[in-house]
């Protein structure tokens, strides 16, 4: 839930990766986090700040260093975004619910809607 407090979120990267994992969807992709920092940039909660990988949380934000997207091999930020269109200003929308799923070891983050900036 991207309106949670970062540090909050950052626990939860941590203590899922890297596995099972926490992730979220973009345009059908599913994208897992496997290593983040909670920062102090600060935003609309669900907001890409920047073009490395920081989202804007309830309090804080938190920058992106490490994912996987589904298939492929772990990479940092930065050679993700250079296979991987996702700009900044990109909107993770939480008009609905975005959980944590913790059933029977399934722990995801997985963001409802998602609108690319105008």
């Amino acid at each position: 839930d991207w309106a949670k407090p970062a540090a909050e979120i950052d626990r939860q990267i941590r203590a899922f990766a890297p596995w099972p994992g926490a992730w979220f969807e973009h345009n059908g992709t599913r994208i897992k986090i496997l290593a983040a920092t909670p920062v102090s940039n600060g935003g609309a909660p669900g907001t890409l700040l920047d073009d490395a990988l920081t989202i804007a949380c309830g309090e804080g934000a938190i920058s992106i260093s490490r994912l996987q997207r589904a298939g492929k091999g772990p990479m940092t930020a930065g050679e993700f975004l250079k296979g991987y269109d996702l700009p900044a200003g990109t909107v993770f929308d939480v008009t609905e619910d975005v959980i944590y799923a913790a059933v029977e070891g399934d722990f995801s983050l997985v963001p409802v809607r998602v609108t690319q900036p105008r």
